[in-house]
């Protein structure tokens, strides 16, 4: 069963243990200058660029969706990192276990 956590500016860092399915982010921003960057871990410490994934820059003011159709699996864990870069966001995360084949 998919899980879904909120990003906002307040609490702009998630972290997911353990192996994660990422399924979407979907949400608002109030410029395109935010950014979310994806990263394979589960501690603050691996936020270093051998373990980013990828990073999003949200282009435009209004709804951001970023749909997974088959999900991008973590195998250490899920660290995303939202950076607001003078934006205001609002944004929700759907997870899940990643599969028995990852």
């Amino acid at each position: 069963m998919a899980k879904i956590a909120s990003l906002v500016a307040a609490n702009n860092f998630l972290t997911v243990f353990g192996g994660t399915r990422l399924l979407s982010i979907n949400g608002h921003t109030s410029n395109g200058a935010a950014t979310v960057a994806l990263y394979n871990g589960t501690v603050a410490g691996d936020v270093v660029s051998a373990n980013l994934v990828h990073t999003f820059l949200l282009g435009t003011a209004g709804y951001v969706n970023l749909d997974f159709v088959e999900g991008i699996d973590f195998g250490a864990g899920l660290i995303i990192v939202l950076t607001a870069n003078a934006a205001t966001f609002n944004l929700l995360a759907e997870y899940t276990a990643a599969s028995p084949e990852a």
